[in-house]
Formats: structure tokens, C-alpha cells, sequence
């Protein structure tokens, strides 16, 4: 191949880099099979968890990610909106991703579930706020 076409070649390859890398936000959610609608929650009462969270058995609404060109802060408070809006006061079992590079790009994914605010008395589960 001459070096012309190799070079336009190249510089067809960066433009579509170029494109895909600087693409927008993607924000998604799920909820789980036979999870009920609960009222949306403040985005300042979602927790996040590595792990499974403080206590036992949590209310599991469905899934959340998200893909944030540059800011992991911004990722951060956006992942946060999208389980709020699902009824979710935390996110467990997170995982988060960085891309550096021509791309900065920050991606989170978890369970949002519903914990109880504060442990039931005697035994007895509290219910989370239907819709």
C-alpha cells in the first residue's frame, strides 16, 4: 500500500477514534423481574458499596451504569441520580472502570436495592415506600 493511502487510512481510523471516543453520557437502568416501583429517593441518600452493604437481605430493584466521557465525579453523582430515581438509597456491588488516554472515560456499574433506614424491631422487616 503507498504511503498516501496509509496515511489517509490513518487519519480515517483517528477521525472514527475521534467520534467514538469523545461520545456522550450513557446512563442506563433495569428493574429486576417482579421488583416493585418505589418512590424516587434523593441522590444525597444513595450510598455506594463495593461489596453487599451493611445489612442482611435488601430490597434488589435492578441494575445501573453509566459512561461519563472525562470527571469520575460527575460519573459518580450521575450513577447516583439514576438509583435515586429507581427509589434506591444504595448501590452495592459496584465496579468502576477508568479509561485513560485519548478517551477519559469513567464507567460504574451495581444492584441498586432499598435498605430499611434503621434495623426493625423485634424481627419484623420494614417495608420500603411503594408508589
Amino acid at each position: 500500500m503507498p504511503l498516501s493511502q496509509r496515511v489517509w487510512m490513518g487519519l480515517a481510523c483517528a477521525a472514527l477514534l475521534a467520534i467514538t471516543g469523545c461520545a456522550p453520557t450513557i446512563q442506563a437502568h433495569y428493574f429486576q423481574h417482579g421488583a416493585q416501583p418505589l418512590q424516587p429517593t434523593s441522590p444525597a441518600q444513595v450510598r455506594i458499596y463495593a461489596g453487599d452493604g451493611p445489612l442482611p437481605n435488601p430490597v434488589v430493584l435492578g441494575g445501573v451504569a453509566i459512561d461519563v466521557w472525562g470527571d469520575s465525579a460527575e460519573a459518580v453523582a450521575l450513577f447516583k441520580e439514576e438509583a435515586a430515581s429507581m427509589g434506591a438509597n444504595a448501590l452495592i456491588r459496584v465496579r468502576a472502570t477508568k479509561i485513560n488516554g485519548f478517551a477519559d472515560r469513567t464507567g460504574l456499574s451495581g444492584i441498586a436495592v432499598w435498605f430499611p433506614p434503621t434495623p426493625p424491631a423485634q424481627g419484623a422487616p420494614a417495608a420500603p415506600p411503594t408508589r
